[in-house]
């Protein structure tokens, strides 16, 4: 028996002796707080000799609200089939729960329709995905590629020459942007929740586009789309600037963001993530929330892929669909909402025009890559009005973890990511909590995606998991009651005191292939130890320290069945 094994029994045997008196003699002496704290003592314990690293969990540290996650249909003219609503925007088995969709704004060419009036028309032709994600507890956000020819300084859709929006038209403009958000709720019945002014306004292409400057977006919407739409009494946010990289955001931003009069119109600051730039397995360039800027704005990353001659750093040719791929943009994913605190991050198209690069989540012939799975680690579970709570976001070397609730219903999320070539063993402490039972782990790898595993006991608000090497894994967990709403602890970029708009975040019921110690999926276990009896082995062979952290448990019960008698 090696020194730090004789120590692990010496102060087991110790911990321990109270309980077996108070088991087998039946008294009523011991105090279940000094049970789950002694069972918290042993798990510890069994962490560090078996090498885990703990990730701290502050259930009342509060951080940014979660908007979603999701990804675009614009320009392409038409909605998507029914079978692909239903996987992307679904909740339930074998689906991707995507929470934002992305639409275009009507501008008379690749976002077809006429907005000179509220009209059918003016609704555009995404009516189908549109009801389809809200009818999941998403949202719908609108980006409009251009202002139509007729308002344009070269009077076409498309740009030459620098063209933008003529300085006689922005009045015009401004309604025809509210006309839009106006005919889709009437003649659709759905909230447009947040409008940009113009995507990549520093973007001069053959396609629908149109150059703006900082002082263009700050004077069009000070002087015009604000009021126009306060006038109006709509609750779309404006959001701005939605610069092709954050680059290009921070200059075209900086001019409304820093003038109160324009930032009171200003509901949120978006950008595209086509300069991400990725250094080893997960170590991802800064996108903070610009310094200066008006406080209080939602922060999302609303556009990132691969395509040719553009994207990060780590793009490769074709339509990629390995586990490396993946973890790229998981480590872009990750560093965006855990450590840059946006609130919500989409990729470019959820399907894409064709199968010959990345600029999709979905290929156009149905192929779904590893990346569509790794964004739905997070969109399936972490819920629109979910908030960012604290989490020890690298306890390990590659590996990367976050954590967020319901504030309102209960339901909690952890996502750990493992970027390294070798599995990892942590354990997750959850501090400030009410009592935790039980989590289920949801997982995708070389050989998975977005797959089940068997249910983990938790004993003591902690529990240990092991993560195979190269896999995002959420553990899904409930609370009885989430009375407690915790502080936040930093105002911005998270919005202060909005209101959750979402479904709860429910658990799908998947059936689940049985996988390690603990129970079959989908069912609490009445006793578990909060450890696996895997996760401690090469400590004692028969298993029989699992055998005494499981005995703390049942005493535990025991003693809390015989106070309620």
């Amino acid at each position: 028996m090696g020194t730090f094994t004789g120590f692990v029994w010496f102060a087991i045997l110790g911990l321990f002796r109270p309980f077996s008196s108070a088991f087998l003699t039946r008294g009523r002496t011991m105090n279940p707080a000094r049970v789950q704290l002694r069972v918290a003592l042993v798990v510890s314990l069994l962490s560090l000799r078996a090498g885990a690293q703990t990730v701290t969990v502050d259930w009342t540290n509060l951080h940014q609200t979660i908007d979603g996650f999701g990804g675009a249909d614009a320009q392409l003219g038409a909605s998507l089939s029914s079978a692909n609503e239903t996987l992307l925007f679904g909740t339930d088995s074998g689906q991707l729960g995507y929470s934002i969709l992305r639409v275009g704004v009507t501008d008379g060419a690749g976002d077809p329709g006429d907005c000179s009036s509220v009209s059918m028309s003016c609704a555009g032709v995404y009516e189908a995905d549109m009801k389809a994600v809200t009818a999941n507890g998403g949202k719908v956000y609108a980006s409009p590629w251009s202002p139509p020819a007729q308002y344009k300084t070269n009077d076409a859709i498309t740009c030459t020459d620098g063209a933008g929006l003529s300085t006689g038209d922005y009045a015009n403009y401004a309604t025809w942007l509210a006309n839009f958000v106006m005919s889709v709720k009437k003649y659709y019945g759905i909230t447009i929740f947040s409008m940009s002014v113009q995507n990549e306004p520093d973007q001069c292409q053959d396609y629908d586009s149109a150059i703006w400057s900082a002082a263009d977006l700050d004077t069009f919407v000070r002087d015009n789309l604000g009021p126009t739409f306060a006038t109006a009494g709509l609750s779309t946010l404006i959001f701005m600037p939605e610069g092709g990289s954050y680059d290009a955001t921070t200059g075209l931003g900086a001019s409304c963001a820093t003038d109160s009069a324009c930032a009171a119109f200003v509901g949120g600051f978006n950008w595209h993530d086509y300069d991400g730039n990725l250094t080893g397995t997960d170590t991802v360039n800064a996108t903070p929330y610009p310094s200066g800027w008006a406080a209080g704005k939602r922060f999302w990353e609303t556009e990132a892929s691969c395509g040719p001659g553009f994207g990060p750093n780590f793009c490769e040719s074709g339509f990629n669909t390995d586990i490396n791929d993946a973890l790229d943009w998981g480590a872009i994913v990750d560093d965006r909402i855990a450590v840059e605190g946006a609130g919500a991050w989409l990729y470019w198209w959820l399907i894409d025009a064709d199968s010959t690069d990345d600029q999709g989540l979905l290929a156009n012939d149905g192929t779904i890559a590893k990346r569509a799975y790794m964004l739905a680690q997070y969109s399936r579970f972490v819920r629109p009005g979910y908030t960012r709570i604290d989490a020890t976001h690298s306890a390990a070397s590659g590996v990367s973890a976050s954590a967020y609730r319901d504030t309102s219903a209960g339901g909690y999320a952890i996502v750990a990511t493992n970027y390294s070539s070798s599995s990892a063993a942590l354990t997750f402490s959850i501090i400030n909590a009410p009592t935790l039972t039980s989590v289920v782990p949801w997982s995708t790898s070389a050989t998975e995606n977005l797959s089940q595993g068997a249910t983990i006991g938790i004993t003591g608000n902690s529990f240990m998991a092991t993560l195979p090497a190269q896999t995002i894994t959420t553990f899904v967990g409930a609370t009885p009651s989430s009375k407690d709403a915790g502080t936040r602890s930093d105002a911005a970029p998270g919005r202060d005191g909005a209101g959750p708009e979402q479904d709860g975040g429910k658990e799908a019921p998947d059936a689940a292939r049985p996988a390690g110690d603990g129970g079959g999926a989908g069912s609490a276990p009445a006793a578990s130890s909060g450890c696996s009896c895997r996760a401690v082995e090469g400590l004692m062979s028969n298993g029989a320290l699992c055998a005494l952290a499981s005995l703390t448990a049942l005493v535990a019960i025991r003693r809390r069945r015989r106070e309620h008698e």
